[in-house]
């Protein structure tokens, strides 16, 4: 319990740091450029989005040590590594508006 403690709060500190940096760097840089006000949306916008597909990223990262170290069971064999990018993951999505959920979360 203490190990997925500790991954989690040093998974947000993180995350923090990475959208912090995200956002300081935006600032700074999109300040400069000489563009007009609305592509500079633009770029923040995208900007931010890369800094959360980093974020999903490391948090799959961390969900799949603790599986892989065995602190947490997986519920199936084998456990791919994509599957915790998104967590729908491929094998238990369905279209959205069907009711039903699939799969354990």
């Amino acid at each position: 319990m203490a190990t997925i403690l500790s991954v989690s709060i040093a998974l947000i500190l993180i995350t923090i740091g990475v959208h912090h940096e995200a956002l300081a760097l935006g600032s700074r840089c999109l300040d400069r450029l000489p563009i007009s006000p609305r592509i500079r949306v633009l770029l923040a916008v995208f900007l931010t989005l890369c800094a959360h597909f980093i974020e999903v990223v490391l948090f799959a990262v961390g969900w799949y040590y603790l599986l892989a170290t065995n602190i947490v069971r997986p519920d199936r064999h084998p456990v791919f590594f994509a599957d915790h990018v998104h967590p729908a993951g491929v094998r238990r999505h369905r279209a959205v508006g069907t009711g039903a959920a699939v799969g354990r979360y």
